[in-house]
């Protein structure tokens, strides 16, 4: 009978003793109300390098205790780790800093704050106290060498070093390391991007002959760096040369595309390329000038943030207006003059062997096989980009 009270009696202490553990760790959790996603540029102009306030909102988080129970005063701790893995840095999947902040003399169910609560001199916020454990030394992970050359960056650049920042937030029981409530990883893609060039159509004006297309409703493509989170538009406008003083006198004209005037620019959902709509855009027409331009878009601590690329020029092909333009017999002699270059005076010059010869149709034999002449425009566009060479020319 001893023996069973006794058994009974350790059995009670046990339970007692969980019982007790899991009622003074509770129950938490994270939520998350807001985290800026949306920004890919950390200008250090934003915070206030003497007192840490910052003057953007980057997050905004909850602490819920599900297990609230009025006047109960509940403590538990906050892991953290914020990692990187930056080519500027040189340095991958490296611990920058960690350490734990106390949350102690929580009296309330919901604990909400963001970054705009914290700075240097902040001890909590309403309904709980914070402290770091330790110094502010212990906490940081890098070398004398590495916290220098991040300092370096920041300081010539004005903002955080692109590259993928990983912080991590774990909710322990302040008793027991072992329970962990609740964990949280955010991932900041911090590229800013630096270039963005255009590829074709089109390019300088000072040579529309290899920049004349057939389509009027041409492949625009262009290139740019990794930006995560960037918007693109395009923007084209007719080009007069008799109205227009530059290419970029002609791209803040009215514009072809979009065909609504009140918008800048027409929204891609592609970095990459885009095809001229049959919608929402003004058609091409054959034999006329046009420009085009492509901006990109994105949220930084200091605003929105727009980069415009080169503006090209591009000639949409037209037979007709190859005939209007023409002041001899040859309408494709400045085609054949970019194929030949100066085997053309040889040819066709006052003591040439085609010195009266003339185009006539719209069509060449080529190979033995009869094609649009317009398939010269291709091979000269082949020639000017180094794809294409004339070895020998004959004349039969």
């Amino acid at each position: 009978m001893n023996k069973k009270i006794l058994n009974s009696t350790i059995f009670s202490l046990i339970f007692l003793f969980f019982t007790t553990i899991n009622a003074e760790c509770g129950s938490f959790r994270i939520q998350e109300d807001y985290f800026a996603d949306n920004l890919i540029g950390f200008y250090i102009n934003s915070i206030d390098v003497n007192t840490g306030d910052s003057s953007i909102e980057y997050f905004l988080y909850q602490i819920v205790n599900d297990n609230y129970e009025p006047g109960q005063i509940y403590n538990l701790d906050a892991e953290y780790r914020l990692s990187v893995n930056s080519p500027d840095l040189g340095l991958y999947g490296s611990e920058i800093v960690s350490g734990t902040v106390n949350i102690t003399n929580m009296t309330i169910p919901t604990l909400q704050f963001s970054n705009l609560d914290l700075n240097y001199e902040s001890t909590g916020v309403s309904g709980a106290d914070f402290q770091l454990e330790g110094s502010v030394g212990d906490h940081i992970q890098l070398s004398n060498d590495e916290l220098i050359n991040i300092q370096q960056q920041i300081l010539q650049s004005g903002k955080l070093p692109n590259g993928n920042y990983i912080f991590t937030v774990s909710l322990k029981c302040a008793t027991d390391d072992n329970i962990i409530y609740d964990s949280i990883t955010k991932t900041i893609e911090a590229y800013e991007p630096t270039f963005l060039d255009l590829i074709s159509p089109g390019g300088s004006i000072q040579d529309t002959l290899s920049n004349t297309i057939l389509s009027t409703h041409p492949l625009f493509t262009w290139n740019a760096d990794y930006c995560s989170q960037c918007e693109y538009g395009i923007r084209v406008c007719k080009y007069d040369p008799s109205l227009h003083s530059s290419l970029s006198d002609a791209i803040n004209d009215n514009s072809m595309l979009p065909s609504n005037q009140s918008f800048d620019f027409y929204p891609v959902s592609s970095n990459q390329s885009f095809s001229y709509p049959t919608s929402d855009a003004f058609d091409l027409i054959p034999g006329d000038l046009y420009v085009w331009q492509i901006q990109q878009s994105y949220d930084t601590t200091l605003g929105a943030q727009e980069n415009k690329s080169p503006i090209f020029v591009f000639k949409i092909y037209s037979i007709s207006n190859e005939i209007e333009d023409s002041s001899s017999n040859d309408l494709y002699s400045d085609l054949l003059i970019q194929l030949l270059g100066y085997q053309y005076e040889q040819l066709f010059g006052n003591n040439g062997e085609l010195k009266n010869f003339t185009v006539k149709g719209s069509t060449i034999l080529l190979n033995n096989e009869t094609v649009p002449i317009s398939v010269l425009y291709d091979i000269v566009n082949q020639l000017n980009n180094g794809n294409l060479e004339i070895i020998e020319v004959e004349v039969e």
